[in-house]
């Protein structure tokens, strides 16, 4: 006699296969090329759906089942989620965000100073007064390191994998309120969204958000239901670990305690039934909270900085207008269905983020839960939809409609695709006839539009987004990470790499922190007026940034470089192999390093002395000098606008000038000045000299870090 199969017969293969997969997917994501890897890691989970052959236990009935079906359809979904959170993930998108390059950054010196920084504090992402990211999410930064690895692999799964545990969390949610069918296609359309795969492949702390909010609404729901303090313990952590998290997490906050609050007034013997579990909620969340909210208050940029650079009331007070914040809600509320994100990165430009298919069931969902409105969980998901959208909505019009500040409302959203499928599917069953072939048909007609659905998304992401022209150029980090990549392939070629000394300016802070994380480590650099130690036998290889070899061709013109173009054809960098009989230079190097500027002294406009040096350092001057004229030859790489500024010891009046053009100072000597990436010579004037003169030129490349222009940018 056959033994009747237990529940753990079910649960143990899926675990074990489980594992398996989330050991591939290390080597599955380090190449694109893995093509047998990718076949093995969907093999896998075929392998498990033979242990589901078995008929299911009995007494397992209707929703709360354990049945054969479900299983495979939920290890379909995680399958199909992977698929699109990992596939080509090492090209698509075409490298790590700006943003998650400074992430790693912080999260590398954690604990650089020999001790471990307070868990309960803030990092500047960049510098004082812009972005902040929490120590304890740099902390999971690290512990996700500890299972995949200092790369980039590493960095990106910690957005992978909430990405794909959303996806268990929303199917949980989901099934306990309306029913696990509706729980398997709100997680289906979550697992295909072309829109929340892609924010899962490149995003930080937001992903991180979307997933750890479905929890607090789980445990809230089953306090609700079945009175359990526990329940709602656990809810209040969940809610208190958002906060470590993406700024949305307040506006998260915000929603779950109004919607406490108008229940407990609106409907009858909610407070009375949920007060001890609704105290015990907040008591948890604010006892996690607190430490942040101290933070906060004796650093109060950390809280209100970005708020303040994007707010939407910046653009009223400046339009004296409401129609700035109309026009956003008018925005957010068509990016569904119309048009959505301008921001390439975060999307197709422009591009609705749900497909036609999702975009209807999403639709019929809505129209459902408004006319159910008078049902709590109805007008939960409306509600929580409505708040997510705040994260865009009272965000600056430019970027509007803006799809990562909402990034939250993907599972309210894909909650209604349920929704709304699930009351197409009951209405057919209504008025067609309850017969064999006609539940075949149903079902046939769901499943091509699921199919239309998936290949839709498929397409969308994998075929028309990377070809997307803006695409590296918009991606911040793309040309970073692909000079990294080729600096790595040559150092595992074995020949010695070593960077030109201008990559240690501020100007390549992106590229520094890239090449250390997918190098692991960082590459020694090559002063080439320096007096550099003779290479080994095999010689050592030399990159340099394009406009830098003009330089270099002056040094030694006998050089024979070779050139690396990045995938739209740009040249990222040239590199030459120095082999040891390359002839010493030193002593004339170290003579053209002391000529990059020239300085020239005047007595009332009437020359009196000229001298080049290798600093702006002009004291001590001439006893008879009233005026000093500084000037040099400098090139930039690329097109940007640099902000110059000048610190002088004297209070001598100043005047700049940028290719004859004289440029105006404000009062602390301070200019913007778009140049370009060409050579330009700047000459500085000082006049009415009292006593000796230190004038340094300080800028700042990347907007954010403040240095010394370094002399590699000059031209001797």
């Amino acid at each position: 006699m056959r033994k009747k199969p237990e529940k753990k017969d079910f649960l143990l293969p899926f675990f074990i296969i489980a594992l398996i997969q989330i050991i591939l997917i290390p080597f599955i994501v380090k190449s694109s090329k893995a093509g047998s890897l990718h076949v093995a890691w969907m093999a896998g989970f075929g392998f498990h759906l033979y242990f589901l052959h078995k008929p299911c236990p009995r007494g397992y009935r209707g929703e709360k089942r354990f049945s054969r079906w479900i299983i495979t359809a939920l290890i379909l979904i995680f399958l199909v989620g992977g698929f699109f959170r990992i596939y080509r993930i090492s090209e698509i998108p075409p490298g790590l965000w700006v943003d998650e390059l400074y992430t790693a950054s912080n999260a590398l010196e954690l604990n650089s100073q020999g001790h471990w920084k307070n868990p309960f504090h803030m990092t500047p992402l960049v510098g004082k007064g812009w972005v902040e990211t929490s120590n304890l999410y740099l902390i999971y930064i690290r512990i996700v390191w500890v299972f995949f690895g200092l790369d980039y692999v590493g960095m990106k799964m910690a957005s992978i994998l909430p990405g794909i545990l959303s996806l268990g969390f929303l199917y949980l949610l989901v099934k306990r309120l309306w029913g696990f069918r509706a729980g398997l296609a709100a997680a289906f359309f979550l697992a295909i969204s072309s829109w929340q795969a892609g924010l899962s492949r490149w995003g930080w702390d937001e992903v991180l958000l979307t997933a750890l909010q479905i929890p607090v609404f789980i445990f809230l729901w089953r306090g609700f239901r079945k009175r359990r303090l526990f329940d709602f313990a656990l809810g209040g952590i969940f809610l208190g670990l958002c906060q470590y998290t993406y700024a949305s997490s307040r506006i998260l906050a915000g929603f779950v305690f109004c919607f406490l609050v108008a229940e407990s007034i609106f409907t009858e013997d909610f407070y009375e039934r949920n007060k001890k579990g609704i105290f015990l909620f907040s008591f948890i969340f604010a006892l996690l909270f607190l430490p942040l909210c101290i933070y906060f208050f004796k650093y109060p940029a950390a809280f209100s900085s970005r708020f303040k650079d994007l707010s939407i009331f910046k653009d009223m007070d400046k339009a004296d207008s409401i129609f700035p914040l109309i026009r956003n809600l008018y925005r957010h509320f068509l990016m569904f269905h119309v048009i959505g994100d301008p921001n390439i990165r975060h999307h197709l430009s422009e591009k609705p983020l749900l497909d036609i298919v999702s975009g209807f069931f999403m639709a019929v969902g809505i129209l459902v839960v408004i006319f159910g409105f008078h049902r709590r969980k109805n007008r939960f998901v409306l509600l929580w939809l409505l708040a997510g959208l705040l994260g865009g909505i009272l965000s600056s019009t430019r970027e509007s409609p803006q799809s990562y500040r909402t990034g939250i409302t993907g599972p309210p959203a894909f909650i209604l695709c349920g929704i709304g499928l699930m009351w197409l599917i009951r209405m057919a069953r209504r008025f067609v006839e309850d017969t064999k072939q006609n539940r075949l048909i149903l079902h046939s007609v769901v499943l091509a539009l699921i199919i239309i659905s998936l290949i839709i998304n498929y397409h969308r992401y994998f075929v028309i987004y990377p070809e997307e022209p803006d695409l590296w150029n918009d991606f911040w980090g793309s040309r970073d990470t692909f000079m990294a990549r080729v600096i790595k392939e040559k150092e595992y070629s074995g020949t010695k790499v070593l960077l030109d000394s201008v990559f240690l300016s501020n100007f390549y802070s992106v590229f520094q922190t890239a090449q250390r994380i997918i190098n692991n480590g960082d590459t020694e650099y090559f002063e080439p007026f320096g007096r550099t130690p003779p290479p080994p036998e095999d010689g050592f290889l030399v990159f340099i940034p394009p406009f830098r070899r003009t330089i270099y061709e002056q040094i030694h013109p006998k050089i024979s470089w070779e050139t690396v173009s990045n995938p739209i054809g740009e040249v990222s960098f040239y590199y030459a192999l120095i082999k040891p009989d390359f002839p010493s230079l030193a002593p004339q190097l170290l003579q053209k390093k002391k000529q990059l500027f020239e300085v020239v002294y005047y007595r009332n406009d009437r020359f009196i002395h000229q001298e080049r040096k290798n600093s702006l350092k002009i004291d001590p001057i001439p006893r008879d000098a009233t005026k000093v004229k500084i000037s040099a030859i400098f090139i930039l790489p690329r097109d940007h606008a640099t902000l110059f500024m000048f610190d002088i010891n004297t209070k001598s009046d100043v005047e700049f000038f940028m290719d004859g053009e004289n440029i105006l100072l404000d009062e602390k000597r301070r200019a913007y000045i778009p140049v370009s990436g060409d050579a330009h010579r700047m000459e500085i004037i000082i006049d009415k000299v009292q006593g000796n003169t230190r004038p340094k030129l300080l800028w700042r490349p990347d907007y954010e870090h403040e240095e010394p222009v370094p002399l590699e940018f000059f031209i001797p």
